[in-house]
């Protein structure tokens, strides 16, 4: 067969793989894909085969919008195909520059007039992200109350500075009102088995806050267990059962 009817059988071939890609898909995104690859696999043929250039040029010029993009990666040599034998004409390849900074252009002066519209979907997303931590999150991969607290008290125990006390020691610093301003008034004190102990208006406002902060700025937040221990510490009907700074010693130690 005559070597340029080959050459025209071969790109007849590539222009009715594209029709067929044009008329087929509706999605953009997909048709962009697709017509990419085409192009990429037709010049890397035509590169293999040495076969004229000027054949693809008339083909992909009446797709220009679509091939531009891809094209222009040829032309710069930013193709992660192997075509760097590939040179277009410098008429074709003006045409490929001067498409894609239209279709640049055409961009940009669609967001500037979209900008109010994106900055306010941005907002509301940023705004109904910050509701609830928990969104953030999985559902199925949330940390239980009761496993929570199963790993502080496994992690206390691995501390080696904890501070012991017996009932008699207790009573003892109970009974001695010349430590601290805490044990002015048994009534109005916060006093831990691990010996830690706190005025009961220091420990609503300094003890509590302290420990709620700390986990919310740790390397591994946890905003919502933080809400969950400040409600329960925070219980008027009820006595503090965990003492805020060996909670925080729990959850740091590794």
């Amino acid at each position: 067969m005559d070597p340029v009817a080959v050459v025209v059988l071969c790109a007849q071939l590539v222009k009715h793989h594209i029709n067929l890609i044009v008329d087929k898909i509706n999605s953009k995104i997909t048709l962009s894909f697709m017509l990419q690859q085409v192009s990429f696999q037709a010049l890397y043929f035509w590169q293999e085969c040495k076969l004229p250039i000027f054949y693809l040029e008339d083909i992909f010029r009446d797709h220009m919008t679509s091939f531009a993009s891809s094209l222009l990666d040829v032309i710069l040599r930013c193709s992660y195909f192997q075509l760097k034998d590939i040179n277009f004409s410098s008429h074709f390849s003006l045409q490929v520059f001067k498409t894609s900074l239209k279709t640049c252009v055409k961009a940009s002066d669609s967001t500037r007039q979209n900008k109010d519209q994106i900055t306010a979907m941005v907002e509301q997303y940023i705004a109904e992200q910050l509701q609830s931590s928990l969104q953030l999150q999985a559902r199925n991969k949330l940390t239980s109350k009761e496993q929570l607290w199963t790993g502080i008290l496994r992690n206390m125990k691995k501390e080696t500075g904890a501070i012991t006390l017996t009932h008699t020691q207790l009573d003892h610093l109970v009974d001695t009102g010349d430590h601290s301003e805490a044990f002015q008034s048994t009534s109005n004190s916060v006093l831990f088995t691990c010996g830690h102990h706190y005025s009961k208006k220091r420990f609503a406002t300094d003890g509590v806050g302290w420990l709620v902060s700390e986990i919310i700025s740790s390397p591994v937040s946890l905003p919502y267990s933080a809400t969950l221990i400040k409600h329960i510490l925070n219980q008027c009907q009820i006595k503090p059962s965990s003492c805020p700074r060996c909670v925080l010693q729990g959850l740091h130690v590794p």
